[in-house]
């Protein structure tokens, strides 16, 4: 179960880092040209794949923890309160931290463009 979680959070976080790092057209004032359009489009389509994998990658990761915790019921209470703590608490926790880090990266991208 961990391989599948795995590939789905790269290819989310790499689809992700792709999106920012697509260069801007540059384009005059007043309405948008085709290329700007091209570009948003293709950076809206990317986030969305991105976004879809790593919700996936998400809900596999709490429902396989929360599986592992009550299928076995030989488990202290303790340590099903940790699986399942675990799974919310440190994927969302790992979740924020990489959107903070990527907003900041395609902030500062911009001044390079």
């Amino acid at each position: 179960m961990g391989i599948p979680i795995g590939v789905l959070l790269i290819v989310g976080l790499a689809i992700l880092h792709v999106a920012i790092l697509i260069p801007r057209p540059l384009s005059g004032f007043g309405q948008p040209d085709p290329a700007t359009e091209a570009y948003l489009n293709t950076v809206r389509t990317l986030m969305g794949v991105a976004f879809g994998t790593v919700d996936v990658a998400i809900g596999l990761t709490v429902s396989f923890a929360w599986h592992a915790a009550v299928a076995r019921p030989d488990l202290p209470e303790a340590s099903r309160r940790g699986l399942m703590s675990f799974a919310g608490i440190f994927v969302g926790s790992w979740m924020f931290v990489t959107f903070v880090t990527v907003m900041f990266a395609g902030t500062f991208l911009i001044f390079f463009r």
